[in-house]
């Protein structure tokens, strides 16, 4: 009918009307529910101020100040409350810890206060001079970052030292095996510093039966990666080697080496080749290692990372395992040696090796990088070469330098160490200082001191 349709027609009419109203029925509600709770609050701020009880009196201070802007007009009486006693509690606690020389907490207490009152000029004040005192303080104090590390250290000493414990325990009561699985934990890479092993359980494999080896020609860094993600992803089973050899330290090698076949012939190599090998214990009736090896690969250059690849070649695993045993000995005919063992993140490797090389030509153009190693596990040789008698700079000033420079491109640039898997010694002994967090090298010395309170064993300082 006319009166039912004009009745539905009126209803939504009706309902806009009153959502306006709902919404600031609900306003007014909300903001005076706020009221009562900042007035509450600003009451316990100041019953935590008068019993001294300052950091909880600050902490219902910016609570009180939260809720002050949340309800924004109508409580301008309250606001100053909140400001007066934000700034007062705030500056004593400034105060109280610039006293004790932290003023990085002095600085956080008053910049608290011009949160609020940006023009609060005895917070002003403060602050200027604070900053003042940071700056003298600079290079006196450990650094934020290891600041920030030091709870996990310190649970790290106590797991060392429950280590130690556990082992010991389990030698006295006969459980060698059990002992040994705690105590090595302390012994990798101490070079002799915290022990000396006179006793080795090794566990025998069989040989393999047969390998398949094959050398890839690869036009970057990326492409290196690309391929040994793919070859671990397909072949993890028998995928055993993965050596990458780069143009500069294969080139040499042919050189000085005539008897050794070069599969490139008379050009020159891509910027990497990668030595490939698979193993197997299964015999050649069971698994075709060198056919496997020839289709994955093939299947890799179809597709689309196979634009990296330049060359594949088969052939038997002596002759290019001998090329790459014959690198070190060859750069050495080309010159000066500098042999760096680095390792970094293994998805950092390419990037690392291009900012190297990117730092030698900018800074010592003379020098040539050639780098060779297992990138499989992160490693590199990075093997810095130069004719001395044409180097415009002595080669005792130059080791120095470019230690430094490439040790700190490596650790502090790309997250790596700068002794991949020869430990520490006497050799890296200033790099072990200059690169390891104070509060690791205590912690290394408490080690030490319990487990060779004498020190007589190893040659490193670990402390």
């Amino acid at each position: 009918s006319l009166a039912l349709t004009l009745l539905l027609a009126a209803a939504p009419a009706a309902d806009a009307q009153t959502q306006p109203q709902e919404a600031a029925v609900n306003e007014a509600v909300y903001r005076q529910a706020n009221r009562i709770t900042l007035r509450q609050r600003l009451s316990e701020a100041r019953a935590a101020q008068n019993r001294r009880a300052l950091p909880a009196a600050a902490k219902l201070y910016d609570d009180a100040w939260e809720l002050v802007q949340k309800i924004g007009s109508g409580v301008d009486s309250e606001r100053d409350q909140t400001i007066a006693g934000l700034a007062a509690v705030r500056l004593e606690l400034a105060r109280t810890a610039q006293r004790r020389s932290d003023y990085k907490e002095a600085r956080t207490q008053v910049e608290d206060v011009l949160r609020v009152d940006p023009t609060n000029a005895a917070a002003v004040e403060f602050k200027s001079a604070n900053e003042k005192l940071l700056a003298e303080q600079r290079g006196t104090i450990p650094s934020e970052e290891v600041q920030s590390q030091v709870p996990a250290l310190a649970e790290d000493r106590i797991k060392a030292s429950t280590l130690v414990h556990d082992g010991r325990l389990l030698y006295e009561m006969g459980k060698l095996d059990e002992a040994d699985i705690k105590l090595k934990q302390l012994f990798v890479g101490t070079s002799g510093t915290f022990g000396i092993i006179t006793g080795a359980v090794l566990q025998v494999v069989p040989l393999p039966r047969q390998s398949a080896t094959a050398l890839v020609g690869c036009t970057s860094g990326d492409a290196v990666l690309a391929l040994l993600q793919n070859l671990e992803r397909e072949l993890a089973d028998v995928f055993t080697a993965y050596e990458v050899i780069s143009a500069n330290a294969l080139a040499p090698v042919f050189s000085h080496n005539t008897d050794l076949r070069n599969p490139y012939g008379v050009g020159r190599p891509p910027a990497y080749t990668a030595l490939v090998e698979l193993s197997s214990t299964l015999p050649l009736d069971a698994l075709n290692l060198a056919g496997v090896l020839e289709e994955r690969l093939g299947a890799f250059l179809e597709g689309e990372a196979g634009e990296g690849i330049t060359d594949v070649f088969l052939g038997k695993p002596e002759d290019f395992w001998a090329i790459r045993h014959h690198i070190s000995e060859s750069l050495r005919s080309e010159g000066k040696v500098l042999a760096f063992d680095i390792s970094v993140p293994r998805s950092r490797m390419a990037a690392f090796t291009d900012a190297a090389v990117a730092l030698l030509a900018k800074d010592y153009s003379f020098v040539r990088a050639c780098d060779f190693g297992h990138w499989g596990d992160g490693g590199t040789h990075l093997n810095l070469v130069w004719d001395e008698a044409k180097a415009p700079v002595p080669t005792a000033e130059l080791v120095p330098e470019l230690q430094s420079r490439i040790y700190d491109l490596a650790v502090k640039g790309f997250d790596g160490s700068y002794s991949a898997e020869h430990g520490v010694g006497p050799h890296n002994q200033r790099f072990y200082d200059a690169y390891t967090l104070e509060a690791v090298r205590r912690l290394s010395g408490a080690i030490k001191a319990h487990l060779d309170p004498d020190r007589i064993l190893g040659t490193t300082r670990l402390d």
